[in-house]
């Protein structure tokens, strides 16, 4: 074959490459389409199904994505149990002792993906402390979180393991503090009327907390967590079974939406406005000068996550005696809906 023939040849199977991967990435819509009833808590750690939402990419799959703002959205125990009983389709909830419990126990459930993991600059999450507290100097340091009222979403859960974890880097332990459970919105409210000190807090209740004058940032999740995912995925297992092609749509949407927030982070102007203007129609801040200013989220593009992190975490919870038995990593999330989307969007670097 000569020179000419054999580029010819390279350019036709590049072509053919693009068509199919062009092609894998619009597929015809569903008909009718499905609906997908999904949970939200209003939090920047959901951005990615935010920018999906509003940019149609669920509608362009043929699916009826219907956001069901509930507060306690992010708590795994409620969450678990409107999957289980059908009160939702799918269910986005942080890690926690109570999901590895359900999955022990044969709950039904499956795992899609994490939306998010912790990076070691992450300051989108962690301990903030009252104002006052740390204007006065009585709290420098992570040692003088001795003898503070500390909230945490709920026991057993992300946010408790990380109050854990700065209380035993600071060589303190769960004696030495008083916690007690909170929901994000209302832990704002403790630390505006001083019933609270200190509270395991994600954006955009960081910025909320800290424009009130109420808190300030004292320990990002980014000091003392290992790569976890913040929030994770599931879907109800029978609505899965029966809609495998839907699910498996939804995350092929759902990550187009991630790199999409990914790439506003990153690059400011048109596409950041239009993060920001997302943000101010799904989260509680409506300020669109806070909003340019809160720190991001990382978000996860390849739907991956980190055996070693899930495992680590499932071992805290056991020595803790809230966790029966560890889950094995690589049996939290099913494969099959991620390596479709990524079959048809390709593997972001």
């Amino acid at each position: 074959m000569t020179r000419r023939g054999m580029l010819r040849r390279l350019a036709c199977m590049v072509g053919v490459a693009l068509g199919a991967a062009l092609g894998g990435a619009h597929a015809q819509a569903l008909h009718p389409p499905v609906k997908i009833r999904i949970n939200t808590a209003g939090l920047f750690a959901e951005s990615g199904l935010f920018l999906a939402y509003d940019k149609g990419y669920f509608k362009e799959e043929g699916l009826d994505v219907q956001l069901v703002a509930t507060a306690s959205a992010n708590s795994s125990s409620d969450t678990l149990a409107q999957l289980a009983g059908g009160e939702l389709d799918l269910g986005s909830m942080s890690l926690s002792a109570a999901l590895f419990n359900a999955l022990n126990r044969g709950i039904g459930v499956v795992g899609l993906l994490p939306l998010n993991t912790v990076g070691p600059n992450d300051h989108s999450s962690g301990i903030v402390v009252r104002r006052d507290l740390v204007e006065s100097g009585k709290y420098k340091r992570p040692q003088d979180l001795r003898g503070m009222r500390i909230g945490v979403l709920t026991l057993g859960g992300n946010a408790h393991f990380n109050v854990l974890r700065a209380l035993q880097q600071a060589g303190l332990s769960e004696t030495d503090v008083h916690i007690t459970t909170l929901s994000f919105p209302d832990a704002v409210v403790a630390l505006t009327n001083k019933s609270l000190d200190a509270a395991f807090q994600v954006e955009p209740f960081i910025s909320l907390a800290k424009a009130r004058g109420a808190a300030v940032m004292a320990i990002p999740q980014g000091q003392t967590s290992p790569p976890l995912p913040t929030i994770v995925l599931f879907a109800n297992r029978d609505f899965a079974m029966a809609n495998k092609e839907a699910v498996s749509r939804f995350v092929t949407a759902l990550l187009r939406g991630q790199r999409e927030f990914i790439r506003a982070s990153a690059s400011g102007g048109p596409a950041k406005e239009e993060l920001i203007r997302s943000l101010q129609a799904h989260t509680p801040v409506k300020d669109v000068n806070l909003l340019r200013a809160i720190g991001l989220p990382n978000a996860e593009p390849n739907g991956a996550s980190n055996a070693a992190a899930l495992a680590e975490v499932q071992k805290f919870f056991i020595a803790s005696g809230v966790q029966k038995k560890v889950v094995e990593p690589a049996k939290v999330f099913d494969p099959a809906y991620v390596d479709y989307a990524i079959g048809r969007l390709g593997r972001a670097k």
